[in-house]
């Protein structure tokens, strides 16, 4: 793939706040407060221990600013401007709750329009005892009597995390399941082929675990291949298949958000080659979380091609303006991911072949082994080969779509393909 994107924060539930939050520095009617001194990166959050225990709970902080600070001793106009700017505040998990006196009047007046069976927002909201809002969530626990609402869950700490993301504290999420399970969902896992053994690599944060989320309940993208694995820099819980409750395999961390993720596509492809599934199938691919990917539509343009998967060592040009494989679906037979897979490590010594991101050093390497490539500009609609700033409506002749960078975008572009398409009738290009 290009580069992997970082999520606009209007995207991400985690970052919305703080957007709002600097949008209305100042602005709180009332308050005598400078615009500096409502910014939510003036606030220094500590986390605090409960008296007598060593266990660190993340629903206690102390706030320590010169704004609460001020708000104290401002007298009952301070007081009230504290609670309004701490009810914000305490919408967002990262923060936590306030342990001063004030936090008590905040908590009252959040949670007074509570009732028994209500339900608890993603990210932001504790469940225990209560039920998730989103039908694609998971009560997930970070330590006892804390737990959120959310699409996944990655074990642990990252080894490194923006000041704003629920994991800065570096207390260790236990993704411990609170309260009733999810339902299993109705597909059923494909026996269809030729075989395809899909993977992704996804990090832990921003829009990629909802879209697999997502994904998994639908039994879209690589969870319609035969066999499929996930990959990410931590153990992550991500959902219920048929067959069992669906976890990314750890890489070790941190992975990178830009176009130089081949170090961590490295690590992915090593434990790849522990498993070894690849070499049960006809076609590995490989498919970036953010694409829409439909693996039936896939089979038939593989069936068109009339390769013989387990001899003939194949891979994918997929790119009409580079000529190019992209990043967002890379396909190879068996025989091919048998070749790249024993020389990923020949490849690496050649300067060239790590100078850009993954989807280059697939290419290069696969052109540097001797392999056979096939021009086929059927398979992939990729806004990022065609260059245009515009997103024209999925159709019905693509295995792949890319980039939908939301859960709204992705099903509709879904919805968009809703026919598998003819059987491509060009004869093939070989090059």
């Amino acid at each position: 793939m290009p580069w992997r994107h970082q999520q606009p924060h209007g995207q991400d539930p985690e970052l919305q706040l703080l957007m709002e939050v600097e949008q209305s520095r100042g602005d709180v009617g009332g308050c005598d407060t400078e615009p500096e001194q409502l910014s939510a990166r003036s606030l220094q959050l500590e986390p605090t221990k409960d008296v007598g225990s060593s266990a660190i709970s993340p629903p206690h902080w102390e706030l320590r600013s010169r704004f609460t600070k001020r708000a104290f001793l401002s007298g009952a106009s301070g007081a009230l401007c504290l609670v309004l700017v701490l009810n914000m505040i305490g919408k967002t998990s990262w923060f936590g709750r306030a342990t001063s006196n004030a936090a008590t009047v905040v908590d009252s007046v959040s949670d007074a329009s509570l009732t028994k069976n209500s339900c608890a927002r993603a990210y932001s909201e504790n469940c225990i005892n209560r039920t998730c809002c989103g039908e694609f969530t998971t009560c997930y626990e970070k330590v006892k009597g804390w737990a959120t609402c959310r699409p996944a869950c990655a074990l642990g700490v990252p080894e490194e995390a923006p000041p704003w993301a629920p994991d800065a504290d570096k207390v260790p999420w236990s993704c411990k399941i609170i309260g009733k399970e999810p339902a299993l969902p109705s597909w059923k896992p494909s026996n269809s082929t030729p075989s395809l053994y899909c993977y992704a690599v996804t990090l832990v944060r921003g829009n990629e675990p909802e879209l697999l989320r997502r994904q998994l309940s639908t039994g879209t993208g690589i969870f319609g291949c035969n066999e499929y694995s996930l990959f990410s820099e931590r153990k992550m819980l991500v959902g219920p298949s048929p067959t069992g409750f669906v976890s990314t395999i750890p890489i070790e961390g941190p992975m990178a958000t830009s176009q130089n993720n081949t170090k961590d596509f490295v690590r992915a492809w090593r434990k790849v080659i522990d498993h070894g599934v690849y070499r049960q199938h006809h076609w590995t691919v490989k498919v970036d979380p953010d694409s829409v990917f439909l693996p039936d539509r896939l089979r038939i343009k593989l069936d068109q091609h009339q390769v013989s998967a387990e001899t003939d060592k194949v891979f994918f040009r997929n790119c009409f303006n580079f000529k190019s494989i992209q990043g967002p679906l890379e396909v190879m037979s068996q025989a091919a991911a048998k070749e790249f897979f024993d020389s990923i490590d020949k490849c690496r010594e050649q300067s060239y072949i790590t100078s850009r991101g993954e989807d280059w050093f697939v290419g290069q390497c696969l052109q540097y082994l001797g392999l056979w490539s096939i021009k086929d500009w059927t398979m992939l609609d990729d806004q990022y080969c065609t260059g245009s700033d515009t997103r024209a409506p999925c159709g019905k002749d693509k295995a792949a779509y890319h980039p939908f960078k939301t859960v709204e975008s992705y099903m509709r572009c879904l919805a968009e393909t809703d026919d598998v398409g003819p059987r491509v009738q060009d004869p093939p290009q070989h090059a």
